[in-house]
């Protein structure tokens, strides 16, 4: 209190944001985004996770579907990266600028968001208090995820396709339509 007047204090441990190049990403937009391409696919994502790469100047989007061919793996990465840029106007303006680079998407095996909690769980933390951090930087990441990786090589290939034929002008356009 301040006198009769009570004081907020507003915490927050950086746990549920990035930034890469000063686009200050939140989880929260992270799980929109998430939200908006399940629709999009239709099928369910039962778990993902982003990981920002300092080294390489992008995030990466590890998704668990539970079918894998959809007919838009090669589109994931765009749809992705036009949500961001929808919800984020700092992560528009690097992407904009190409200081950002584009997302990079990759599959994971059928269970890894059960591995990804036990993970947790067996080094301390409780069932009942677990919230899985679902944004965080790769070099921070203790969970083996590249181990639950599946058909790497393919679907790198389609989603660096898809981003050469990609230009700014058309994530500021294509974006509005996917809201």
């Amino acid at each position: 209190f301040y006198k009769h007047t009570p004081l907020i204090r507003f915490i927050r441990k950086g746990l549920d944001v990035t930034s890469i190049t000063g686009e200050k990403l939140y989880q929260n937009q992270v799980i929109d985004s998430n939200e908006k391409l399940q629709n999009r696919v239709g099928r369910p994502i039962p778990f993902f996770l982003m990981l920002a790469d300092l080294q390489e100047a992008c995030y990466r989007l590890y998704i668990e579907m539970l079918d894998k061919r959809t007919g838009i793996n090669g589109e994931i990465a765009l749809v992705v990266d036009q949500l961001l840029c929808s919800f984020n106007i700092e992560y528009r303006h690097k992407r904009a600028s190409r200081r950002l680079k584009p997302p990079k998407v990759e599959f994971l095996n059928p269970g890894t968001g059960e591995e990804f909690k036990r993970f947790y769980l067996q080094r301390g933390q409780r069932e009942g208090q677990f919230k899985p951090r679902l944004l965080q930087y790769l070099d921070e990441c203790s969970f083996p995820i590249s181990t639950y990786i599946i058909d790497h090589q393919s679907s790198h290939d389609e989603i660096i396709v898809t981003h050469r034929k990609t230009n700014v002008e058309q994530i500021k356009l294509s974006s509005q339509n996917l809201l």
